[in-house]
C-alpha cells in the first residue's frame, strides 16, 4: 500500500511568464529601458555640447578682452611717453631759464618717470600672441629712458655753451630716434600681425600716428649746432614762432559730436547716431597770460580699415578765453563697432605742460 507521500504529481506546472521590459503593469505605453537610456545619452551629449560651447564662448570673450586691454595699455604708455618728450624738449628754449642743477634734476625726474613706463610695459598683462611685440615695446621705452639718463649730466654744460657737452647731448639723441624706429618698424607690424590673426585689428588698433608715438620731434636734434641754437634760444620753435614772456598753455576742455551735440566721455563709451556728415567741435581754453595764434587741432578716428585723420587751426585765442573749432570728418567713420577718437591740441610756444592737450574717447557710430 503506497503512502500519499509517494504519489507522483502528474499535473502540468504553470510556466512563469517573462517580465516585460516596460514599467507599465501590462508592458505597454511606457518607454523601454533601452529607449530611456538612449534618451538620457542624447540629453547628456546635448548638455555637454552646450557646456563646451559656453566655455569656448567665455574663453573667446576673455581673450578678446585681453587683447583690447593690452592695446589700451599701449595707448596709455605711448601717450605718457609723448608727454615726457614734450616736457623734455620744452627745456630746449634757452635752457628754460633754469640753473644747471635745476636743469639736470628736471631731466632726471623725467628719466625716473620713463623708467616707470619700462616697468609697466614689462609687467603688462598681455596675451602670449603679443609677447614678441611687447618685447619691442619694452625696447622702445628703454631707449627713451636711457637717452634721458645719458643727457641729464651734459645738458647743463651744453646750455652754458660748452662745445664738448653739446656734442654729447646731440649724440645721445640717437637713443630717441632709435626708439621711434623700433616702434614704427618692429612693434607696430608685429602687434598688428598678432591682432589680425585673431580678428581684433579693426576693433583694437595700436597707436601709430606720428604725433602720437614719436619721441624725437626733429632729426635736426642729432646736430650739435642745432642743439646749441635751441639751448641758446635762437633755434626755431615747434611752430616757427617765439614765445613771449610769461606763462603759456592751452587746454582741451571737451569734444562734442555734431549733428546732435553729443559730448564725448573720456572714461566711457559714447553712442553717436548718423554715420555721415560728422564733425567734431573741439573746445579749447587758453590758460596762459598771452594771446596765442595758429594752434593746430587734430582729430583721428581709428577702428576701420584705415585711420581717418583731419586737422584744422584755431586762428587766435586771447589769454583766459575759451574758443571752439569745428572740424568736419573727411570720410564715413566705422559703424556698428567701437571706434577710438583721439583729439590733440598743439602746444603753443613756451608751453611746458602738454598732458592736458589731448584725450582719447571710445565712440560707437551708427548709420
Amino acid at each position: 500500500m503506497l503512502s500519499f507521500l509517494d504519489e507522483r504529481d502528474d499535473r502540468p506546472r504553470r510556466r512563469d511568464r517573462p517580465r516585460p521590459l516596460t514599467d507599465g503593469p501590462s508592458g505597454g505605453g511606457g518607454p523601454s529601458v533601452a529607449s530611456r537610456r538612449i534618451i538620457a545619452l542624447v540629453v547628456g551629449v546635448g548638455l555637454l555640447l552646450l557646456l563646451v560651447l559656453a566655455t569656448r564662448g567665455c574663453l573667446e570673450s576673455r581673450k578678446e578682452r585681453a587683447f583690447k586691454d593690452y592695446v589700451r595699455e599701449v595707448t596709455a604708455l605711448t601717450r605718457e611717453s609723448r608727454q615726457q618728450s614734450e616736457a623734455f624738449f620744452a627745456l630746449f628754449a634757452g635752457g628754460d631759464g633754469q640753473g644747471a642743477i635745476e636743469l639736470e634734476n628736471r631731466v632726471n625726474e623725467l628719466r625716473v618717470a620713463a623708467d616707470q613706463l619700462v616697468d609697466r610695459a614689462k609687467g603688462a598683462d598681455r596675451p602670449d600672441e603679443l609677447a614678441e611685440a611687447n618685447g619691442y615695446l619694452v625696447d622702445v621705452l628703454e631707449f627713451r629712458r636711457d637717452g634721458l639718463g645719458a643727457i641729464a649730466r651734459p645738458l647743463p654744460g651744453a646750455a652754458s655753451g660748452r662745445e664738448g657737452e653739446t656734442s654729447r647731448v646731440a649724440a645721445e639723441m640717437l637713443n630717441f630716434l632709435t626708439s621711434d624706429v623700433v616702434y614704427t618698424q618692429r612693434f607696430v607690424p608685429e602687434a598688428e600681425r598678432a591682432l589680425a590673426r585673431e580678428g581684433y585689428l579693426s576693433d583694437a588698433p595700436v597707436p601709430r600716428q606720428e604725433r602720437q608715438v614719436t619721441f624725437l620731434p626733429d632729426v635736426e636734434y642729432l646736430s650739435s649746432a642745432f642743439v646749441e641754437e635751441r639751448l641758446a634760444g635762437t633755434g626755431d620753435m615747434p611752430n616757427d614762432a617765439e614765445a613771449t614772456p610769461g606763462l603759456h598753455g592751452t587746454e582741451l576742455l571737451g569734444v562734442t559730436v555734431e549733428p546732435g551735440g553729443v559730448p564725448l566721455v573720456a572714461d566711457g563709451s559714447t553712442a553717436v547716431s548718423g554715420g555721415e556728415d560728422i564733425s567734431f567741435a573741439v573746445e579749447i581754453m587758453n590758460g596762459g597770460e598771452s594771446t596765442e595764434e595758429d594752434i593746430p587741432v587734430t582729430v583721428t578716428v581709428s577702428g576701420g580699415p584705415e585711420p581717418i585723420t583731419v586737422e584744422d587751426t584755431l586762428d587766435t585765442i586771447e589769454a583766459g578765453a575759451t574758443e571752439s573749432v569745428t572740424i568736419p570728418l573727411a570720410a564715413t567713420p566705422p559703424t556698428a563697432q567701437p571706434a577710438t577718437v583721439e583729439v590733440e591740441v598743439g602746444q603753443v610756444p613756451g608751453e611746458e605742460v602738454g598732458d592736458n592737450n589731448s584725450a582719447s574717447y571710445e565712440v560707437t557710430f551708427s548709420g
